[in-house]
């Protein structure tokens, strides 16, 4: 604005030159001034209409502490080298316990699990709504505005670079939300508004160790679990558990052909249950309706993410359970690899909080069926399971 004001402040002054006077200069210099304001107006808009930004960030899960790499590319096809483009990057929070977030987490998670890439232009397409929906309700999540100033070669594709250090967990959402295109006095200038590009990332909790070094399974099993599971039908088809007649609706391949051929009749196998039966963890956030705060979201993943890997080191699959709120519905997920866990923990990212009443629905069903205790994790930092309560620790962590 500065540099347009003092251009036309030029041009007002020549104008006041030439024509009280019958010099030629001043008009000529005059005539000048308006077709350069003209031309670069023009190349401006030009500008405006060909370049093509993108972004690319080096990784789309990260720990908290750690760094992502964000990548603004800016490609000029024209034959003119464009003056400065200035573009405002948003870095926002939209995990599930944020206000005014949406079903981000839980999309984000499965697009990636799938193997492909966040599909951007649906982003693109919800991201006005959303940020409408957001301003509405009074409600605004986590963000931060970056801005930045780059131009562009003619025929060329430049790179802008900086990297962003999350301090709590979440999915962050990293959008270019305007762009200002400028000429090369800076005098015109053209507003685009975007979302140009809309990336996603998600920060995983830190994994500490928990200090305790409890046996999750043994320390909370009846005694004679084990041969209770064993002596009724399940799944496991590594184990025949009984035969009986077919009937409709029985899949083919657990028909027992030899045993088939010697009846004259049709014979299906039933499997026993599986003795590796998954530890399983709850991560109840009841009694937070009102909000929590990123700190208290950060301990609770962390305790979270500790027990799941405590299973898997001693062996056991293990199973996350949640209620998700919104939905009125439990969620689960088993996994028996540390790569499936991070799939889990991506998801856990779109919990969020509800009252006591609601997070007790969690265990009206799942601790009927449950032969070895359900471990509850709360947000006060406590581990509850038969009967008994402890604070979790976890060695390394501060506090």
């Amino acid at each position: 604005m500065k540099r347009k004001l003092i251009y036309l402040f030029a041009v007002a002054a020549t104008a006041a030159a030439a024509f009280p006077q019958s010099a030629e200069f001043p008009r000529f210099l005059l005539v000048f001034e308006l077709l350069f304001l003209l031309v670069m107006a023009v190349l401006v808009r030009i500008f405006a209409r060909r370049i093509e930004l993108s972004m690319e960030l080096s990784k789309q899960v990260m720990t908290r502490g750690s760094c992502v790499e964000v990548q603004l590319f800016v490609k000029n096809p024209t034959a003119f080298p464009t003056g400065e483009i200035r573009a405002e990057i948003t870095v926002r929070d939209v995990s599930g316990w944020q206000p005014g977030a949406q079903d981000a987490p839980q999309k984000h998670a499965a697009q990636r699990m799938a193997g492909r890439q966040p599909d951007a232009q649906d982003d693109r397409k919800k991201h006005a709504a959303q940020r409408m929906a957001e301003r509405q309700a009074g409600r605004q999540c986590a963000q931060k505005n970056m801005t930045v100033s780059m131009d562009a070669g003619r025929r060329s594709r430049d790179c802008w670079t900086t990297k962003i250090s999350p301090v709590h967990c979440g999915l962050l959402e990293i959008t270019v939300d305007s762009v200002w295109v400028s000429d090369y006095m800076g005098v015109c200038r053209k507003k685009l508004r975007g979302p140009f590009a809309v990336r996603h990332v998600s920060v995983l909790p830190r994994i500490y160790p928990v200090q305790q070094g409890t046996d999750l399974r043994q320390s909370g099993a009846r005694e004679g679990w084990q041969d209770e599971i064993a002596a009724r039908a399940g799944s496991d088809t590594q184990e025949i558990f009984d035969t009986r007649i077919y009937q409709r609706g029985d899949t083919l391949r657990k028909i027992h052909w030899k045993l088939s051929a010697k009846t004259d009749e049709l014979m299906v196998k039933e499997f026993s249950m599986p003795t590796d039966e998954a530890v399983r963890i709850a991560a109840d956030t009841g009694g937070a309706v009102t909000g929590i705060s990123a700190e208290t979201m950060d301990r609770f993943l962390e305790n979270t993410a500790a027990f799941a890997a405590l299973c898997l080191e001693q062996g056991y699959p293990c199973e996350l359970l949640w209620y998700q709120a919104d939905e009125r519905k439990i969620c689960s997920r088993r996994f028996e690899r540390e790569e499936e866990m991070h799939g889990a923990l991506e998801e856990l990212l779109g919990v969020r909080p509800c009252d006591d009443s609601e997070s007790a629905l969690l265990f009206e069903d799942v601790q009927e069926d449950d032969e070895q205790g359900i471990w509850r994790l709360r947000l006060d930092g406590t581990a509850e399971q038969g009967g008994r309560s402890m604070t979790v620790k976890l060695e390394g962590r501060d506090g």
